[in-house]
Formats: structure tokens, sequence, C-alpha cells
């Protein structure tokens, strides 16, 4: 049987990083962030507005596509850095030291670090807008959105097919010794990761968070099997969330079975 495992890897990794991070600089970005947090339908009317986007980005023009994006990233990547250093100078050197190297010094390294720092940035604050509930009808929705855009619009393949293309920080091009070559993650994939990871620490203590990145692992290896087994799109996030109820009924037997009297 063969299964592809760098993208699993990079989940596990990603999702330790950001649960570590996110409660080291949560009161901060809590500060930066106004304490706002959103409410139900603020994390609906977020699912709709990333799914809307998705198919505007199917239709626009190749020279607007990047710039677009690259804006949106610069302001991101600029707002992280003021949350872990607590200075705008340095967070406003970030953005444009970002965007030069989108102009001038991009290549597979370059946009992998700056994909990741900007998942990073994203995750951590998501994550402070986000509770349990909230976080629960977020995934929801942009499992039910990734869904529908890979198999039934084809919008998020052609969207990822673009910012591959255009090398876009909306991705990862990690290599892949199964593959010979390399797969591609999008960057919305790390956040689903991390939501869930960090939702569930922030629900069952931190510990249960480390042992979510296990369950999501298992999911990641599943979804990488199914897909070169086909040969064909997946949504990610479907796997992603799957791996989460798994994580939740293991949760729920194990408290029962601990509360039955031992004989």
């Amino acid at each position: 049987m063969s299964v592809e495992v760098s993208i699993p890897i990079s989940i596990v990794l990603f999702s330790f990083v950001v649960l570590l991070l996110y409660f080291r600089f949560e009161e901060r970005t809590r500060d930066v962030l106004g304490g706002e947090t959103f409410r139900l339908r603020d994390a609906l009317l977020l699912a709709l507005i990333i799914s809307v986007t998705i198919i505007v980005w199917v239709f626009l023009p190749a020279l607007v596509l990047p710039f677009v994006t690259i804006l949106f990233s610069s302001f991101v990547v600029a707002l992280t850095t003021y949350i872990f250093s607590q200075k705008r100078l340095l967070s406003a050197l970030t953005a444009v030291f970002f965007v030069l190297l989108y102009l001038f010094f991009w290549n597979i390294f370059t946009l992998n670090v700056s994909a990741f720092y900007l998942a990073i940035g994203a995750s951590i604050i998501l994550n402070s807008l986000l509770d349990w509930k909230t976080g629960w009808i977020f995934v929801g929705s942009i499992s039910v959105m990734d869904f529908i855009h890979v198999f039934y619009t084809k919008a998020m393949v052609e969207v990822a097919a673009k910012a591959e293309r255009m090398a876009l920080p909306l991705l990862m091009i990690l290599p892949s010794p199964l593959l010979h070559g390399y797969v591609v993650i999008g960057v919305g994939d790390f956040l689903i990761a991390s939501l869930i990871v960090v939702q569930t620490a922030k629900k069952f203590g931190r510990k249960k968070g480390f042992l979510c990145i296990l369950f999501l692992f298992v999911a990641s290896v599943v979804m990488g099997f199914v897909a070169y087994s086909y040969r064909s799109p997946l949504p990610a996030t479907v796997f992603l969330i799957s791996g989460w109820i798994a994580f939740l009924v293991f949760q729920k037997v194990y408290g029962v079975m601990k509360q039955v009297p031992r004989m």
C-alpha cells in the first residue's frame, strides 16, 4: 500500500507550532484585536465571504489576482509581526520585505517560508476570534464549501491551479518521495487544522490538543492514500473534520469507560 506522507507530516508540524504559539501570544493577540470575538452569524458570514471570494478569484484577470493576494497577505504578515514583536516599525518593514521577496527573490523556498508565516499568523488571529461553538460552525461551513467547490463548481481546483502557476503564497509546495516530485497543500488546509487543534485545546486542555493532532495525522494519511489511489483533487477539510469527529467520539467513549467501576 502506497501512502503519501508529506502532507500529513506538514499538518502535524504546523499544528504543533500553532498550538505552542497561540497560548504564548493569546493575551497579546486579544489586546491587538481589541478583545473582539465572533458571534455565530459572524462565523457563518466569514465562511460565506470566503466561498464567494473563491468563485470571484476564478474570473479575476491574471494580473489582478497576484496584486490582490499580495496586498492582503502583506497586511496579515504585518499584523502577525506586530502581535509577536509589539513594534509597529518592524511590522511595517516585514510587510515591505515580504513584497520585495515576491517581486525579486521568489522561489519554492521563499514561497514556502512566506506561506508558512502567513498561515501561522492567520491561524493565531482567527483562533482568537473564534470559540468552541463558532469554531465548529466555521469549520463545518468551510468543509461544506470545500466539498462543493471541489466536486461541483470546480472553483477550488481552478484557484489552486492558478495559485500554483503564479506561485502565490496561498499554498506550499512540498517534496514527495512517493511521487518522486512535489505535492501541493493550500494554506487554508493548515488554517482549518490549526482551528481544530487549538479549539480542542481551549475546550479540553493542551494535552488533548496534542492528542487531536494525532487524529488529524491519521485522517491526513487516509486522505493521502485516497488521493494517490484515485489521482483526483480532494477536499482536505472534509478529512480533517472527520478526524476531529473521530477524536470527539474517542474522547466521549474514553470518558464513559473511566466512569465504569472496575471489578
